[in-house]
């Protein structure tokens, strides 16, 4: 049970994770929105960025872009190696 419940407690908040920024995104979460985000959640993690700092700090985008630019190969770790240099 302990690993089965820890499990469990993971997956629901991840999916009340995905669920609260679509509402937020004025989005309304079905199954198969939820289901597109757990597999790959980068596009929902931009979007809300955007969304985000658009409310609460407007030039904060300008510092992410400016950042994104400095990125190369040889400065990602290699986990994030094939992701939008965004995320």
């Amino acid at each position: 049970e302990g690993n089965s419940a820890a499990f469990r407690e993971f997956a629901w908040r991840f999916v009340n994770i995905i669920a609260r920024a679509l509402v937020e995104l004025g989005q309304r979460p079905d199954y198969m929105l939820i289901q597109r985000h757990v597999i790959n959640i980068d596009a929902l993690f931009i979007e809300y960025a955007q969304h985000f700092f658009a409310k609460t700090e407007p030039k904060a985008w300008e510092v992410i872009v400016q950042i994104e630019a400095k990125l190369n190969e040889k400065n990602i770790p290699r986990n994030m190696i094939g992701r939008e240099k965004r995320v």
